[in-house]
């Protein structure tokens, strides 16, 4: 009786353990979904959101003609071209809007062709010029969305403009290959399926999933290579895939508002696509910050308060710096290789981004000796020639001074004068060699 009876409880027991699974999944997920809502309002993301439409609508042009370029300028792209136009409209657009797409199409088309022969017709150094504008025009829009993310992302150190140039030249050439490959590779299994009436559930299966694949696919990217920092891929891929199912499924109430709620062709008439981009737009941006957020507190749901705001760890620069060098040194002196940014976030219990920012600065101060690649740390003198003192003032941007024009009464000055020299006297007298473990 209890052999027949043991895996009855073996299979009890396994419900029991996925049940709970599933309520402690989703109860993470529940509070996850809570601080990033909480951050995405104390960040004020929908003004963020509107600033990037404006700045994605001035941009919208430049970067569209350099894809066009791409796709359009080779003859054995060109095919592939179209059916990726068509793609991409059905993406953004709502299907609703026939007329109007076929007019974006048409006017695309035409646009194409009066492009090519102006640049056949152009010299090269004026076609040079003309693509440098688009190339710095689309730029600038990269520009904007990494100082977005790396405001969302708490980072203070941003790329250098040649590694700027970089990621954005990365991006505007892996796109339309990943977007061309990512097309063929679906529409030759489409093909492969369909010649086989068995399989016919998976081309379903296949047509209602792609659009769903491509969005999560680019936001993954967004979210793991804009930010200037590590952003891990659990937080960036679990992002992306909010982010992508909300995209979506913000297509479709927009359709139905277009086509049931509002008679947009008979309010705006030829211009009704206008309205509808640009609250299409709109939403997109939030969905994208949205899932920044959302990304940002996977990762680090420990820093967050129940407000979703951030720990201030601003308030313990100086703290926070003399630990920093404190390990490195400790590092430094037992023969080990430099430590790693990441070792020193997880030790401390900080943000990477707020550790990268503290190393910078301290290095910068020649207090600390970066790798080639900034992403490891060494001293850069003996411990016992870095007084204290000279981390701090690396460290913070403003101590105790007092503004110069000021009609205070001379013994608070006189006060916060003595406040600091105490502090440096205190400071001055130790060095890293003082306090190493």
């Amino acid at each position: 009786m209890n052999a027949r009876s043991t895996p009855h409880k073996r299979i009890l027991s396994a419900l029991k353990n996925l049940l709970q699974f599933i309520i402690q999944f989703m109860r993470s997920f529940a509070n996850t979904l809570r601080l990033a809502g909480y951050k995405f309002l104390n960040d004020q993301c929908p003004i963020r959101a509107a600033a990037l439409s404006y700045a994605t609508l001035l941009s919208l042009v430049p970067i569209g003609v350099l894809f066009l370029i791409f796709f359009y300028g080779y003859r054995g792209f060109r095919e592939y071209g179209f059916k990726i136009r068509d793609l991409i409209i059905q993406q953004i657009f709502p299907d609703t809007a026939t007329k109007e797409i076929e007019h974006i199409k048409s006017i695309m088309d035409n646009f194409v062709n009066t492009l090519s022969e102006k640049i056949q017709q152009t010299s090269a150094p004026v076609t040079a010029i003309s693509i440098g504008a688009l190339l710095i025009t689309a730029m600038l829009l990269f520009s904007a969305i990494e100082k977005v993310f790396n405001d969302l992302w708490g980072v203070k150190v941003a790329r250098s403009p040649i590694k700027r140039l970089r990621n954005f030249w990365t991006i505007m050439t892996l796109s339309p290959i990943l977007i061309f490959f990512s097309y063929y590779f679906a529409q030759t299994l489409s093909t492969e399926i369909s010649s086989r009436a068995y399989l016919e559930f998976l081309r379903i299966i296949l047509a209602t999933a792609l659009p769903y694949i491509l969005s999560v696919l680019a936001f993954f990217l967004l979210y793991q290579f804009t930010a200037y920092t590590s952003v891990h891929f659990k937080a960036a891929f679990l992002g992306a895939l909010l982010a992508g199912i909300l995209w979506e499924l913000l297509k479709r109430p927009l359709s139905i508002y277009i086509t049931d709620v509002l008679s947009v062709r008979q309010l705006y008439g030829p211009i009704a696509l206008a309205p509808i981009f640009l609250l299409w737009l709109f939403f997109t941006w939030v969905v994208v910050l949205f899932g920044a957020e959302m990304s940002y507190c996977i990762q680090n749901r420990h820093l967050l308060k129940e407000t979703g705001k951030t720990i201030s760890f601003q308030r313990f620069r100086a703290f926070y710096a003399i630990k920093l060098v404190q390990l490195v040194a400790n590092a430094f002196e037992k023969g080990q290789t430099p430590i790693s940014i990441s070792a020193l976030s997880r030790h401390l219990t900080i943000p990477r981004s707020f550790a990268l920012e503290l190393a910078k600065r301290l290095s910068d101060a020649h207090i600390l000796l970066s790798t080639s690649n900034a992403t490891s740390f060494s001293l850069a003198r003996p411990a016992d020639k870095i007084r204290l003192s000279d981390i701090v003032d690396a460290s913070l941007e403003t101590q105790l001074d007092t503004p110069s024009a000021d009609d205070s009464p001379e013994q608070i000055r006189r006060l916060f004068n003595d406040a600091e020299k105490a502090m440096e006297d205190c400071l001055s007298s130790k060095t890293v060699a003082d306090i190493l473990s």
